[in-house]
């Protein structure tokens, strides 16, 4: 084999304007286009890390946002603004939250409202930029659990007949009596990946390799191809079942490349067969190398069926390596794309100043930073979660490394992301190596970018606006008129004219959430009572593409929550259940609605708007449907009476076959002719569920009924001796003010709440203590730091309601509720000469709880059973690297998970994994 000397590399910086040796002409043409290219596609990347890798229906999700520009992951400067949206397993966005971003980076949370139903969610971020090129939005799956039933949607749960197997000769095909590396890809009936072995046979049935895969699905095996043979896999799956595949077809004459990746160079091989090599004989070929931003070429003449040589990884930052051989007329011939681990990461050291505490025991965690063996300072974020509460292997978390490095820049769904990054062992980067075969994904093809002409469209949002239209009574624009914007509270005043449609923008405004606006029409008395103002979106949310993975995940999901019972065919019940009551089709003839008809014969069940309930149950029935989990909120009357077979009233033990979603009772409905021309979906009027949660509209609130509001109380709502509602801060400019004289015996004294003539004993002396303060299940809130805009319900607790939070509730208790979403429009969405309206603005995260057990205080009485002990979104270390937390461990035992996450100044990413005991 003929060996290409190394200097006939030479490394260009495709962003920047530096020059490059002339060569072949046609290769010069693609660089030339290639650095066009990444000129004007600079692609933007956000990754989020959150505190816990599921939740529970209640909590909190508490993340922090790292935005990068460009191939090398540098800090990103483009904008200042990111969305963030939690999508529900419907492809609905049911919240949505505007951050600042500041430095490359922003942190939030996400309320989840304890009436939220199980699923697979999805949280999406992006910038305005990135919808230049979609496929960099940030779209993560997170389970979701409670107690309300399974929200599954319109989840597309069906599944291949049999199991698959792919197969990818490296360097793109198969050639006559060249050895061929072969990656193979079995994917299971779920479309992920499924352990399988096999051989290989020739069309004589001779054997010539055999093959095992490591448990997703993936390896390689080597076979050498004869000429005029084909060739097959014969494969067992691990789920019992077989095939017989063929591979690709084994072209006559080619060149390919090989690849071996080792500890300190990426050895390149290009080999051909001996009639390739007669019919190119002294034919230039080229080799681009490319990584990151960088692009190295290689041209040498074709003189020997196997030439090779060795490239130095330390040249390229770590992340995938594309590898591509182009003829002596620029066309491309054979391509391997490589990931390469260098010591250019963010190195961390997570340690404690003890390895063993006690429970409520003050910790203390050491960090270090470093780059290139050299103290670096880091912008990073820590979790601590307790893994008897929140178990979780590291294999499968989405990291910063994972995310940036691999699961960004390779096609289709990454399993177990992080298992490649873990630990640096021989077998895992075999792994890794079988992924970049299998999954290797291309951001540009050769062939494309040499006739692309597409350019960015979207600019990068530096702030925020708003934006209106004005017409006159008649609907006809208004044009070249004079708009003021005014803010309620303060009263600062921006103008802007109509345009000659009639429409403003206002531009460079930046606001919190929930700031109250008001627009003006200006001119004659006239002219102002006949204007008529109308607030638009200044842009568009990106539409919300389904995800079948999303969709495997929830249905894996649901027979979870179920635990794995079969929910079972149309017209049987899962395992031994009988029904408590039946209804056949002759009880239900005589009515026009299903309703109606089961209302009148269903013992114990009661219906709200539509929506079914046992008697003495605050939360609604599971509903069934021809064998599948239809969820609570169903619009039974879609049902046809002449349809139903029969219904089934499952309570109690019965209705533990569908487990925890069964605790509110269960409706099996079993149809005639099939439900699936009927239009099931949730009701959208019934205001009880968290995608339909209660929203301040044209200054009224709807409420189904006195217990059907949102609430972060523990008990739930309906457990409070008074609850006031969003109308009542309409108009406040503090909650404070607000709260001052409606909350029955409660004064505020200096921001204080206390109840009463309520006297408690505390430490030998007496005194009134202050109200114990909850603000979306988090205690220790302050009400002077909340936006009373940004609140749905207050409530006061007091006695009996008080006891569920223990000595901490001796005091009374308010639990403040904030809205889970704020619409760009609360107010009327028009209004004849002015109109006043609260705007989607900025959203203020909220500080994460974390109790001190070093004093006095009413902590100290109440239950800390928490799964996150401790989040700081903002840890920035000092010159030497170093940086400091501490917290206080729960009640909890166990083994505790420290998680810690950031950036360099230059984009070096880093991740680590500590863990500590407490007896």
């Amino acid at each position: 084999m003929r060996k290409i000397g190394f200097f006939a590399i030479l490394f260009v910086i495709v962003c920047n304007s530096v020059s490059f040796s002339q060569g072949n002409p046609a290769l010069q043409n693609i660089v030339t286009k290639l650095k066009a290219y990444s000129a004007s596609h600079i692609a933007e990347k956000a990754y989020l890390q959150f505190d816990k890798p599921y939740y529970t229906a209640g909590d909190t999700m508490y993340f922090k946002a790292y935005m990068t520009i460009g191939e090398r992951h540098e800090l990103s400067k483009t904008g200042s603004i990111l969305h963030v949206d939690l999508i529900d397993p419907s492809n609905i966005i049911v919240n949505n939250i505007i951050l600042h971003v500041n430095n490359s980076m922003a942190w939030g949370d996400l309320s989840l409202p304890d009436t939220l139903k199980a699923g697979a969610y999805r949280i999406r971020a992006y910038t305005r930029y990135m919808q230049n090129e979609p496929r960099y939005f940030f779209d993560k799956t997170i389970a979701i659990s409670s107690s309300h039933g399974i929200n599954s949607g319109e989840v597309d749960t069906r599944q291949a007949v049999n199991p698959d197997m792919q197969f990818f000769p490296e360097g793109g095909e198969l050639v006559t009596s060249v050895i061929s590396k072969v990656a193979f890809k079995a994917i299971g009936t779920n479309g992920m990946g499924m352990k399988a072995k096999g051989t290989i046979v020739d069309n004589a049935n001779l054997q010539v390799a055999t093959f095992s895969s490591n448990d997703l699905g993936m390896g390689f095996f080597y076979i050498q191809p004869e000429a005029g043979k084909t060739y097959k896999a014969k494969i067992a799956f691990a789920n019992g079942t077989q095939s017989t595949i063929a591979l690709p077809v084994v072209a006559d004459k080619g060149i390919v490349l090989h690849v071996t990746d080792t500890t300190d160079k990426v050895g390149i091989e290009i080999v051909c067969n001996k009639a390739y090599l007669q019919e190119n004989m002294n034919k230039d070929i080229n080799l681009l190398i490319y990584s990151n931003g960088l692009l190295s070429q290689v041209t040498t003449k074709l003189d020997n069926k196997e030439m090779g040589m060795d490239l130095p990884k330390a040249k390229f930052p770590s992340g995938v390596l594309r590898i591509t051989l182009f003829s002596q007329d620029g066309e491309p011939l054979s391509e391997r794309l490589v990931f390469l681990k260098n010591q250019d990461m963010l190195n961390l050291s997570v340690s404690s100043d003890k390895p063993l505490y006690k429970t409520r025991e003050k910790v203390t965690v050491n960090l270090f930073s470093k780059s290139k063996g050299v103290a670096a300072g880091g912008f990073l974020s820590a979790a601590v979660v307790d893994e008897s509460k929140v178990p979780y292997r590291d294999d499968d978390e989405t990291t910063i490394l994972s995310y940036l490095l691999l699961s960004s820049e390779l096609k289709g769904y990454i399993e177990k992301p992080n298992y490649y990054f873990v630990e640096n062992t021989a077998r895992r980067d075999k792994d890794l190596d079988a992924l970049m075969l299998t999954q290797g994904y291309r951001r540009f093809d050769w062939k494309q970018l040499a006739t692309d002409t597409t350019h960015y469209t979207y600019a990068p949002e530096k702030s925020l606006s708003i934006s209106g239209i004005e017409k006159n009574s008649a609907g006809a624009p208004m044009a070249n008129k004079d708009v003021m914007l005014l803010t309620t509270k303060t009263g600062n005043m921006l103008g802007e004219k109509t345009d000659k449609s009639g429409a403003f923008r206002f531009d460079n405004i930046d606001f919190e959430e929930g700031t109250q606006f008001a627009l003006q029409a200006t001119g004659s008395s006239k002219d102002k009572n006949s204007s008529v103002i109308a607030l638009v979106k200044s842009s568009p949310e990106p539409p919300v593409e389904a995800d079948p993975l999303t969709d495997q995940y929830t249905a894996q999901l649901m027979k979870t929550f179920i635990h794995g019972q079969k929910i079972g065919e149309p017209g049987k019940l899962p395992g031994n259940v009988s029904a408590d009551q039946e209804l056949g089709s002759a009880d239900l003839n005589g009515s026009t609605t299903l309703t109606a008809a089961l209302a009148g014969h269903l013992n114990g069940v009661t219906f709200n708007s539509g929506i079914p309930y046992l008697k003495g149950n605050k939360y609604p029935m599971l509903i069934v449907v021809d064998g599948k989990i239809r969820g609570s909120l169903v619009k039974l009357d879609n049902l046809s009476t002449q349809n139903i077979s029969k219904v089934q009233l499952l309570k109690g033990k019965n209705a533990d076959a569908y487990g925890i979603n069964g605790s509110s009772g269960v409706l099996v409905i079993n149809t005639v002719g099939g439900s699936s021309g009927a239009d099931l979906n949730a009701q959208n009027d019934y205001k009880y569920e968290a995608q339909n949660a209660v929203k301040v509209k044209n200054n009224d609130v709807h409420r189904a009924d006195d217990d059907h509001y949102r609430s972060s109380n523990l008990a739930g709502p309906g457990h409070a001796d008074q609850v006031l509602h969003a109308d009542a801060f309409e108009n406040a400019t503090s909650l404070i003010t607000a709260l001052n004289g409606r909350l029955r015996g409660v004064d505020f004294e200096n921001g204080v709440a206390t109840l009463r003539g309520n006297a408690v004993v505390s430490g030998g002396g007496g005194g009134v203590q202050p109200m114990y303060i909850v603000v979306d299940g988090v205690p220790g809130g302050s009400l002077e730091n909340i936006n009373p805009h940004n609140v749905e319900t207050v409530e006061v607790l007091k006695g009996a309601n008080a006891s569920i939070y223990g000595v901490a509730g001796g005091p009374g208790v308010i639990v403040i509720t904030t809205r889970q979403q704020s619409d760009d429009i609360t107010a009327v969405s028009s209004s004849i000469g002015s109109l006043r309206f609260r705007a989607h603005g900025f959203y203020k995260a909220r500080e994460f709880y974390s109790p001190k057990y070093d004093v006095s205080s009413a902590a100290a009485n109440v239950p800390d059973q928490r799964s996150t002990l401790y989040w700081n979104p903002n840890i920035v270390t000092d010159s030497n690297g170093s940086a400091t937390f501490q917290f206080y461990n729960p009640d909890g035992r166990g083994s505790k998970r420290v998680i810690v996450e950031g950036v360099d100044a230059n984009g070096n990413v880093g991740w680590q994994v500590y863990r500590y005991n407490v007896e």
